[in-house]
């Protein structure tokens, strides 16, 4: 899946600079790499201060894979903003070989941020298992590094999200409440 916005300096992957900032990601769904949770449309407005946690169960079929996670305003006309994004390796959370397809817990801070979801919007979090350029791509093989020039054994990695009481992955927002 292709970045498109963020936290990142322009021009800062050489030749190919892309846009920095808040971005609508409409452009990059549909698409079957990326999962979209969303909530109701909400009645007020959504205050948010603070730390975004993603709090994940992944399992893989690859040796390791990447999930990145995007928060995402959704706007009653469809727009998709980005509001702040992250990723963490599965590797990092637990060494070893991952294609048995256990579930790994991953808790990570995807950005902290002050934002108001204004009321008739939704809360949409996207996860999927790549943003490049902004983070390279995992090879899936357990190699760290992975070389677009010369991609070598790098492989499709088939990931899947586990929901529910027994794995409960659940997006932790700092929700606040402004003292009059």
């Amino acid at each position: 899946v292709g970045t498109l916005g963020g936290n990142v300096l322009p021009g800062m992957l050489g030749d190919n600079p892309f846009p920095a900032g808040p971005y609508d990601q409409a452009s990059l769904v549909p698409n079957a790499a990326i999962l979209e949770f969303a909530g109701p449309d909400l009645v007020e407005p959504l205050s948010i201060a603070g730390p975004v946690i993603a709090n994940l169960y992944v399992s893989t079929d690859a040796v390791d894979t990447d999930v990145c996670v995007k928060l995402i305003d959704k706007y009653p006309d469809g727009t998709l903003m980005l509001v702040c994004d992250g990723i963490m390796r599965l590797s990092h959370a637990e060494p070893g070989d991952h294609s048995g397809g256990a579930p790994v817990e991953l808790s990570f801070n995807i950005g902290s941020r002050a934002y108001v979801f204004a009321a008739g919007h939704q809360v949409v979090l996207h996860v999927q298992g790549s943003n490049y350029p902004k983070y390279n791509p995992n090879p899936g093989d357990g190699t760290p590094y992975y070389d677009a020039l010369a991609p070598g054994d790098a492989q499709v990695q088939n990931n899947t999200v586990k929901v529910g009481a027994i794995e409960p992955s659940k997006l932790i927002l700092p929700v606040y409440s402004p003292v009059s």
